[in-house]
């Protein structure tokens, strides 16, 4: 599959920022690079042109928590 699009990251900011994230986010950021490299056109809810700058883009994530609450002990984990 050929890319769409190549993605530039400047200097070490972006690595040492994902290297720090807890896996479950790494793997939501892993698959949003992902549609934005291989897909045809993105949605708008991953990809955002930034105003008033040329090829400068934002990309978004969700991350949606889960809390699960423990009824035998009353509290939140």
């Amino acid at each position: 599959m050929p890319f769409k699009r190549k993605l530039f990251f400047y200097k070490n900011y972006f690595y040492d920022y994902f290297n720090e994230l807890p896996e479950a986010v790494k793997e939501k950021t892993d698959y949003v690079l992902f549609v934005v490299q291989y897909a045809e056109r993105i949605p708008v809810k991953f990809f955002k042109h930034i105003e008033g700058v040329n090829g400068l883009y934002e990309i978004a994530m969700k991350i949606v928590s889960i809390f699960i609450k423990n009824c035998n002990k009353g509290y939140t984990m």
